[in-house]
């Protein structure tokens, strides 16, 4: 991220971490807050990633923290990717609905 490499190999890590801790919330944030940054260089998988990692860390993080996620860089652009609703997201589906167009 330092170097703005961005590339496979970050949506690969990216979708590694947030696979391989679904239950690990400071990982789980840590890959939302990127995956948000890099939203615009990611693949796939790597949106799918992010997806995941900002539904788990709205699930286990306190009320400053999910305010915080939901406040992000690019959060229009984040929710007009999810599919009302979403069953796999139904947390971040919910966050999204709340917020104007």
């Amino acid at each position: 991220m330092s170097l703005q490499q961005y590339d496979r190999e970050l949506s690969g890590a990216l979708e590694r971490i947030a696979r391989l801790g679904p239950w690990e919330k400071t990982l789980q944030y840590d890959v939302a807050i990127i995956g948000l940054s890099a939203y615009d260089y990611l693949d796939q998988a790597g949106i799918k990633a992010l997806y995941f990692a900002v539904e788990q860390s709205l699930k286990m993080q306190d009320k400053d923290t999910q305010q915080s996620i939901m406040a992000q860089f690019k959060l229009k652009k984040l929710c007009a990717g999810i599919h009302y609703p979403s069953a796999t997201l139904l947390t971040l589906s919910q966050r999204c609905a709340e917020k104007p167009g």
